[in-house]
């Protein structure tokens, strides 16, 4: 069971839960990463506006910029071996829909809902394979999260938008 949570106005995300949900299980997939099936995996999410993204992207990143999604990793800084009891907690993240939207725009000719939710969902990705562990400090390691990025993307992509169409 994957566990979602949202504080902040969640109708600024342009994904379901379930779609959010989608985005997670084929990452894991892909990546080939199994968790204990009886524990909940939980992703804390907030929604938060350009001015605070700013304010934690210095204070955590030390970069005073918006990024449309920041990443704070849980599961993977846990100890070997450190028993997880009642959940798995993967991290938290703060997403922000009108950095977001800008880079819509700057991705793409036409700024319209399904564009939107594809730059989400690349977004979501992108911040979801850091909480897996995944880094573009180096040229090598960057090509190898840009290939996961790609191919989870691409798929939720083919499943959530150009089916409907």
């Amino acid at each position: 069971m994957i566990v979602i949570s949202f504080t902040g106005r969640k109708s600024k995300i342009p994904l379901t839960s379930r779609e959010l949900q989608l985005i997670i299980t084929t990452t894991q997939r892909l990546l080939g990463i199994k968790l204990p099936k009886a524990l909940p995996l939980v992703l804390n999410c907030k929604i938060v506006n350009e001015k605070k993204m700013v304010v934690m992207n210095e204070t955590w990143r030390h970069q005073k910029q918006a990024s449309p999604i920041i990443a704070f990793p849980d599961y993977y800084l846990k100890l070997a071996g450190e028993p997880v009891k009642e959940e798995i907690h993967l991290g938290d993240m703060l997403i922000c829909p009108q950095v977001l939207k800008q880079k819509t725009k700057d991705n793409f000719s036409v700024n319209n809902k399904q564009n939107f939710r594809q730059q989400f969902i690349r977004s979501f990705t992108h911040s979801l394979l850091h909480l897996y562990g995944y880094t573009h400090d180096k040229d090598k390691q960057a090509k190898a999260m840009e290939k996961k990025e790609q191919q989870v993307s691409d798929i939720v992509i083919e499943k959530l938008i150009k089916k409907s169409v």
